[in-house]
C-alpha cells in the first residue's frame, strides 16, 4: 500500500500527497525530508553537504490547506498571497533555506517515530488494505447507493457520512465541473471513472505571461460552463438524462428553489448547482473574495428548507446563502493586482479595445457594455497616482462600473484616499449563468419529469415552484 508521493524536479516541490489514513503520522515530513536531501543544490555550490547549502526550497499551499501548519512547523515561511495556481481563495508561496530544513529536521526527528498508538492503527489500515478487492467494491457500492427520502430527515442522496467518506474534492486546477459530474454519478450509483470525467469535460485554462486583453478573455471563460456538462453526460454516462433550469431571473421572482431541489432529489435525481460564491464580496475583505464561479453537487436538502448540502467546497450551504450565489449576474469580479501583473506600460485604451474585439464581438457586445476598458483606466490611474488598498480593504468597484448585486451597495464604505475610494476590482463579463443542473438515471421518476418538467418561470410552473405565502404551504407533487 502506498502511504504518500511527492515530487520535486527542481528546488520547487511540485507535488506532495499523503494517503488520508495516515494523516497525522509523519509521513508529510518523512517525504519533505528526503525531497529537501535529494534536491539539487545551490548554483554556486559543486560540494555534497547539504548542511552547508543555502539555495531556497520553495513551494506553494492552497490557503486554507491544513498542510501549511506542517510546512511552518518545518521551517517554511510565507512570502504572501499567490493567485495563479489556485481557485477559489488563492494560496500562499511558502519557501526556506535549504540547510536551515535539514537543522529543524534534526532537531525534530520525533516526527517519524510512532507511538504504539500509532502504529496500531497502521496495523490496522494495512490490514484492511489487505482485504479482497471484490468485498471493497461491493461496500463502496453499497454505500455509494441512494438514501431513502423521508419526511424527518428531507431529501438526500447521500448521508453527511457517506458524503465526508465517498465524495470526490477537486480534481485539478479549475475543474469542479468535472468533479461535480464524478460526484453526481456516484450518487446516483453510475459508475464513472475520474480520467474519463476529466477528459469529457475540458476545462479551459486561465492564460498567464500573456497581454492584459488575452489574459482577461481568458479569464472570462474559464473553467466549464453548464453547456459543457451538455457535452460531458452523454460521453461519460449515456443512460443518464439531464436538463439545466436557470436560476437568476427566476430567484428574483421568489422562486423557491429549496423546495424544487428538495423534490428533485426525492425523485431521484441528482442537481449541479453553479454558483457565484463572489457574492460574499459585501461580507469579507476584499482579498477573501473568491475569484471564480463554482460548480458542485447537492447530495442533500433538509426537512425544513432551511439549508442544503453539497460536495467539494462549501458542504452546508444555508438557504438565503444558496438563494444569494444562484441570483448573480454572468458577471466576473478580477482583482486589481492581476489587472495591474498582466498591463503593459504604457497603458492604451485603444490598444486594449483591440485586444477585446474578438471577445467583445462573441458576447454581442458585453465588454463594451460593462465598460471594461474605462475600468482599467481607473484602476491604472490610481495605481499611478500612488493609490493602493491594503489586505483588509472591502471590495470597491470604479464609479464606472455597473450594477452588480452584494457588490454594488458597499462601495460608499471603501477606504478613502482623499476625495476617492480606493478600488480592489474590476467586473468583466462571465460565460457561467446561475442554475442548476438535474442528473437522473433510468428508472426514476426525476427521468421521466425531466421530459415534461415545466421551466421555472413558466405559467405551468408558478404553482409548483413560487414561494408560499405567510401561514401557507407549498404546492404538492404535480400528479
Amino acid at each position: 500500500m502506498r502511504l504518500g508521493c511527492a515530487a520535486l524536479p527542481s528546488r520547487y516541490v511540485y507535488d506532495l500527497a499523503v494517503h488520508p489514513s495516515f494523516f497525522g503520522l509523519g509521513v508529510g515530513a518523512s517525504l519533505i525530508r528526503a525531497l529537501v536531501v535529494a534536491a539539487p543544490g545551490g548554483e554556486d555550490d559543486d560540494a555534497t553537504d547539504v548542511e552547508k547549502d543555502d539555495s531556497e526550497v520553495s513551494l506553494d499551499v492552497r490557503f486554507h490547506n491544513p498542510a501549511k501548519t506542517l510546512y511552518t512547523r518545518l521551517g517554511f515561511v510565507s512570502s504572501g498571497r499567490s493567485w495563479g495556481f489556485y481557485d477559489w481563495h488563492g494560496g500562499l508561496e511558502m519557501s526556506a533555506r535549504r540547510s536551515q530544513l535539514i537543522q529543524q529536521f534534526e532537531r525534530a526527528r520525533q516526527f517519524v517515530l510512532w507511538t504504539p498508538q500509532a502504529r496500531a492503527r497502521v496495523s490496522g489500515v494495512l490490514s484492511g488494505a489487505a482485504k479482497d478487492s471484490e468485498e471493497e467494491t461491493k461496500s463502496s457500492e453499497a454505500a455509494c447507493a441512494p438514501a431513502a427520502p423521508t419526511a424527518a430527515t428531507g431529501a438526500f442522496l447521500w448521508t453527511h457520512e457517506q458524503a465526508a467518506a465517498h465524495e470526490t474534492l477537486q480534481i485539478g486546477a479549475s475543474a469542479c465541473g468535472a468533479t461535480a459530474i464524478v460526484n453526481a454519478l456516484h450518487a446516483l450509483g453510475v459508475p464513472v471513472s475520474i480520467p474519463d470525467a476529466a477528459a469529457a469535460t475540458p476545462t479551459r485554462l486561465r492564460k498567464y505571461d500573456v497581454p492584459l486583453g488575452t489574459y482577461l478573455a481568458a479569464r472570462s471563460v474559464a473553467g466549464v460552463d453548464h453547456t459543457d456538462f451538455q457535452r460531458a453526460l452523454p460521453k461519460v454516462a449515456p443512460t443518464v438524462r439531464f436538463r439545466f433550469f436557470p436560476t437568476t431571473t427566476a430567484l428574483q421572482r421568489r422562486v423557491d428553489v429549496m423546495s424544487i431541489l428538495r423534490r428533485w432529489i426525492q425523485w431521484g435525481g441528482a442537481p449541479i448547482v453553479t454558483l457565484n460564491p463572489q457574492v460574499v464580496a459585501s461580507l469579507v475583505p476584499a482579498r477573501a473574495v473568491p475569484d471564480a464561479w463554482h460548480h458542485q453537487m447537492v447530495y442533500g436538502v433538509d426537512s425544513d428548507g432551511r439549508c442544503a448540502h453539497a460536495t467539494n467546497g462549501e458542504n452546508h450551504l444555508p438557504r438565503v446563502w444558496l438563494h444569494a450565489q444562484l441570483c448573480s449576474p454572468s458577471v466576473l469580479l478580477i482583482h486589481r493586482d492581476d489587472v495591474l501583473r498582466w498591463l503593459e506600460p504604457p497603458f492604451d485604451k485603444e490598444d486594449l479595445k483591440g485586444a477585446l474585439a474578438a471577445a467583445d464581438t462573441s458576447t454581442r457586445g458585453r465588454w463594451t457594455e460593462l465598460r471594461v476598458v474605462e475600468q482599467v483606466a481607473a484602476v491604472t490611474a490610481q495605481h499611478e497616482a500612488g493609490v493602493a488598498p491594503d489586505d483588509e480593504s472591502p471590495c470597491v468597484l470604479p464609479p464606472c462600473a455597473p450594477h452588480v448585486p452584494h457588490v454594488r451597495s458597499i462601495r460608499g464604505h471603501g477606504h478613502k484616499i482623499g476625495d476617492e475610494r480606493v478600488i480592489t476590482h474590476i467586473v468583466i463579463p462571465a460565460c457561467y449563468s446561475t442554475g442548476f443542473t438535474v442528473v437522473a438515471p433510468p428508472g426514476c421518476r426525476a427521468y421521466e419529469e425531466l421530459l415534461t418538467a415545466p421551466d421555472l418561470l413558466s405559467e405551468a410552473g408558478k404553482g409548483i415552484h413560487a414561494v408560499p405565502p405567510p401561514g401557507k404551504t407549498a404546492t404538492a407533487d404535480r400528479k
